[in-house]
């Protein structure tokens, strides 16, 4: 089994609408890549977590790349520089 790292800039007025994108993504990516396990994709993660940091689109990237693990949860931060932006991402099962 690998893992693959995906991240996705979304979105969301605040965290309640952030999940709702999230939940979307999950099921968005089950539809392409179907409902079994080892997809490389965020529906493998095991839930979300918004972190409590703001940072640029491209140092939360790489805090993601570097903090997030497989089997755990997408990591969430809010990018500091664009107004209702976030980045969600993590290291998936393949």
């Amino acid at each position: 089994m690998g893992v693959e790292f995906q991240d996705e800039t979304v979105t969301a007025k605040n965290e309640k609408e952030l999940r709702m994108v999230y939940e979307t993504l999950i099921e968005d990516a089950a539809h392409e890549y179907g409902h079994g396990s080892y997809s490389g994709t965020i529906k493998e993660g095991s839930g979300l977590t918004i972190l409590k940091i703001e940072l640029s689109r491209d140092e939360a990237i790489k805090y993601i790349a570097t903090n997030a693990k497989k089997w755990e949860d997408t990591l969430a931060i809010k990018v500091i520089d664009k107004v209702d932006t976030w980045v969600l991402g993590g290291w998936y099962s393949c």
